[in-house]
């Protein structure tokens, strides 16, 4: 929900790399949802998604009720499990090899999507961060991984890695 001003500027980035990419700006869970079930009604013709959410992420609570989610910022936030129902279906036609991609502070709280128990996996892969961190280094990042997968064909592992060493803080990760 809501879209850091990073997200114009990456697409521009991943444009100039030859990245087939489309940015949906979106205000609410609603358009959330509309996006993904574009991306799903589209798969055969554009190709298996890298579904990213760049947002603001939602430090985790110790409460174990409390389920992750990620926000606009705002007050407006969108549980992670909810996006996980609707994501499973682009994975399932992508023969599953999505990757979801959690670009906020706390991204990795997008694991939370899974739920064996009511939908096939929502992703092959997923990638977010374990802490809070910059606008910055997020963006320095997600160039990296997104060059070294795509465009130059590396493991996911070698992507990860470099895109790590793009974290302008050491308390990033």
């Amino acid at each position: 929900m809501g879209v850091r001003s990073g997200g114009a500027s990456l697409r521009d980035e991943l444009l100039a790399m030859k990245i087939n990419v489309k940015l949906v700006v979106c205000r609410n869970s609603l358009d959330v949802w509309a996006a993904i079930i574009d991306a799903q009604k589209h798969v055969t013709s554009r190709g298996i998604p890298a579904v990213h959410i760049e947002a603001h992420g939602i430090q985790l609570s110790d409460d174990p009720d409390d389920e992750p989610r990620f926000g606009d910022g705002a007050g407006g936030t969108l549980r992670w499990s909810e996006v996980g129902n609707w994501l499973a279906p682009i994975n399932e036609a992508s023969g599953y090899k999505m990757m979801l991609v959690g670009a906020s502070c706390w991204g990795q709280a997008a694991i939370a999507t899974t739920n064996v128990f009511s939908h096939a996996i929502p992703f092959a892969v997923c990638v977010g961060f374990s802490t809070s961190v910059s606008s910055a280094s997020l963006r320095a990042a997600m160039v990296q991984l997104y060059w070294h997968l795509v465009v130059r064909n590396e493991s996911f592992q070698d992507s990860l890695a470099a895109a790590r060493l793009e974290l302008f803080n050491k308390d990033e990760d």
